[in-house]
């Protein structure tokens, strides 16, 4: 009937089913409009502010003074700045490694578990994403000089003198990786969820071994999650200022460290706003890299 109806108007129309995935498409692009809406006009005009700030010079504490400039952007080129780029750069990329290794098998292990420990795990794995200030003030206890760490490694024949962990990048590794393992594997854990069964079945039916199947089945599907989680954890860290702050003891320095300081303790606001706008240009030019080269990977083995 309704195919007679397309013929005598000279219109064609989409099957039913066709029509109900166009419009729960558009519905569902609709939602988004809001949060979309929300994120250019809070993050825009901060961007905005940040910009506008960065293209003038201090003209004392909390004063911007009125002539236009790049010497803020000249600034950043000191060796000073640099190291500490490098350093958090570094450190980022150490919690990521670290993360993986040790979030990826408790995300397979989550994923191949009953619903039952399934469950407690993903509670105990939510626990862990407590306050930050909480986290890093245990870990200040287990990692100072007379903290039960050193004194395990003294007992053990480790060490003769007590390994300073705080005020060093070592500490603000072990910090940031206890906040981020969690978000690590909550962010891998559905793309292995999602991955069919059938596949390691069949891999195993043609007499491939366990550490075969895991390398040449699981791995490769979920990559794309190993990647999505790695490259939210190396944001945050590079972002991160709390643990940092608290574990590195007053001896180290880490890039949000830095624009704290001009903001908080110097009051130099234009130099505070082009810090921040540096950290977040080069974690999207490291993130875009990250996935560019993971495509071309892609492509290659294709």
């Amino acid at each position: 009937m309704e195919s007679n109806r397309s013929a005598v108007t000279g219109v064609q129309t989409a099957p039913a089913g066709q029509r109900g995935k166009h419009r729960n498409g558009s519905a569902k692009r609709l939602l988004l409009v809001p949060p979309l809406l929300f994120l250019s006009i809070t993050l825009g005009a901060a961007l905005l502010i940040f910009l506008h700030n960065s293209f003038y010079a201090s003209a004392g504490m909390g004063i911007t003074g009125p002539d236009f400039t790049i010497a803020n952007y000249v600034r950043l080129a000191d060796k000073y700045y640099a190291e500490v780029m490098l350093r958090t750069v570094m450190i980022s990329l150490a919690v990521v490694v670290f993360c993986a290794l040790l979030g990826y098998p408790l995300a397979l292990y989550l994923r191949r578990a009953n619903q039952a420990a399934r469950t407690v795990l993903l509670v105990v794995i939510a626990c862990n994403a407590m306050s930050l200030v909480v986290r890093a003030l245990g870990w200040i206890g287990i990692l100072n000089d007379n903290g039960p760490l050193n004194q395990l490694l003294t007992l053990a024949g480790a060490i003769e003198r007590p390994v300073h962990f705080i005020g060093g990048d070592a500490g603000i590794i072990v910090g940031l990786m206890h906040g981020f393992v969690p978000l690590f594997v909550l962010t891998l854990f559905p793309v292995l969820q999602a991955i069919d069964p059938s596949l390691e079945q069949a891999a195993a039916g043609l007499g491939a071994g366990p550490w075969a199947i895991w390398r040449k089945v699981t791995l490769p599907l979920s990559m794309p999650g190993v990647i999505a989680a790695s490259l939210l954890t190396f944001a945050m860290c590079m972002g991160a200022y709390t643990t940092p702050a608290l574990l590195a003891g007053g001896r180290a320095t880490t890039f949000p460290m830095l624009v704290q300081q001009q903001v908080s303790t110097l009051m130099n606001y234009p130099m505070g706003a082009t810090l921040a706008l540096a950290l977040l240009i080069l974690v999207l030019v490291l993130t875009w890299a990250s996935i560019w080269a993971g495509r071309m990977y892609a492509r290659v083995r294709v």
